[in-house]
């Protein structure tokens, strides 16, 4: 696996390119993972894809970045996402920065089109019951819906499964 660090401002791909770049968010959650077979399934011959986790090293997760990053790269691959279009990054949170204003710099600054999940991995582990027909859109979703430059594709976790399907791929449990 070929794993980036980026500072936050740095261009996702050194070379140039014809098609646009696609930004994944990735926090490990499975709609996360199904955001990359939407993306694929979507992208244009000459497009190109980053999976990006913002990362912050001041707090203890369960989460670990590299694993992470490397079951997105597999599923890059899975997807028929081949290492020259694709990108698998971490971004560390700067001083004064959060998640929301780092994915937001990113997106507003290196991508075309960003895809992530509607509620995150807190939301998935949540046992919160919530109203029938309010589909529950997590704080960094709604702030990077809110205020990106560029489309946003939200995908519901419950749902993801049934929009990769239609778009040709499989749909996989991560």
């Amino acid at each position: 696996m070929t794993e980036h660090t980026l500072l936050p401002g740095a261009p996702f791909f050194s070379m140039g390119g014809k098609g646009r770049v696609w930004m994944v968010c990735m926090d490990g959650s499975n709609a996360a993972f199904r955001c990359i077979g939407i993306a694929a399934s979507l992208m244009a011959p000459h497009d190109r894809v980053v999976v990006l986790m913002v990362v912050d090293k001041a707090l203890e997760t369960s989460v670990t970045p590299s694993v992470v990053l490397s079951n997105a790269e597999l599923r890059l691959r899975e997807c028929g996402v081949d290492e020259y279009h694709s990108r698998v990054a971490q971004c560390e949170l700067q001083s004064g920065r959060n998640v929301k204003q780092t994915l937001l710099y990113m997106a507003n600054h290196n991508a075309a089109m960003v895809v992530m999940g509607s509620a995150g991995k807190g939301a998935e582990e949540s046992s919160k019951v919530r109203p029938r027909g309010h589909a529950p859109v997590g704080s960094v979703a709604q702030e990077v819906m809110n205020r990106c430059k560029i489309p946003v594709i939200l995908v519901r976790s419950n749902t993801a499964a049934v929009y990769e399907a239609e778009a040709g791929g499989a749909p996989r449990s991560a």
